[in-house]
């Protein structure tokens, strides 16, 4: 990747190495699975919406990502990098968004319910949740008029609409100088006990949180 020094968002999409990613990939037919936002170029630190933890796949929310969770059992993730260009006030638009998210990392759920409709191209609006890509459309819509969040959106349809700003496509290699995961849950151990319950207790917030929604 180039190092550029001007302000762009980084939009990352990746082809994750486990089995959810590789189920995602086989069920979707796209090569990439995942997709995250960073503001580094070396792409040290990303942000999404993804399990927090390793063995609980179905438990998730708003993650800070390191950049190891790409390259992990002994397989690097491929990737296709993208630079949006960003004024000064786009990004203190946007860092103001994010930092919500990172205060109040608590609130927010992976939208379970929308990820088992993506095979159909339809999405459901939940308060406080997101899938991925949900995520990641909520960053752009802030800074392109062409997003709409009501919409759906895959994969594919972010590497049509981004094409021309694609500088990096290739294996994410981590940089020499990143040898922990910091704040990164992913490897964390909770027991098969505990992580049905975040599980069970997840997917009832979503469920409540629909509800809350629906007009009465």
């Amino acid at each position: 990747m180039n190092t550029k020094t001007e302000l762009n968002l980084y939009i990352i999409l990746s082809s994750t190495p486990y089995k959810m990613g590789k189920f995602i990939r086989t069920i979707t037919k796209n090569e990439y699975n995942h997709a995250a936002i960073s503001f580094d170029i070396e792409l040290k630190t990303l942000y999404s919406f993804a399990r927090h933890y390793k063995k609980a796949p179905f438990y998730g929310g708003f993650v800070t990502e390191s950049c190891l969770r790409y390259n992990a059992e002994k397989h690097f993730s491929n990737i296709k990098v993208y630079a949006i260009p960003l004024t000064k006030k786009d990004e203190e638009c946007l860092s103001d968004y994010l930092n919500y998210f990172k205060s109040h990392p608590d609130k927010y759920l992976y939208n379970m319910f929308s990820a088992i409709l993506v095979p159909f191209r339809k999405k459901i609006v939940i308060n406080n949740a997101f899938t991925c890509v949900e995520f990641v459309t909520s960053i752009l819509s802030l800074i392109d008029e062409r997003i709409n969040i009501l919409d759906y959106y895959s994969i594919a349809d972010l590497e049509n609409l981004y094409q021309d700003k694609l500088i990096y496509e290739g294996i994410f290699e981590t940089t020499k100088d990143v040898s922990n995961w910091s704040n990164d849950t992913f490897l964390e151990s909770n027991g098969l006990t505990t992580n049905a319950f975040y599980t069970a207790r997840s997917f009832y917030r979503l469920a409540s949180n629909y509800i809350q929604k629906k007009p009465k």
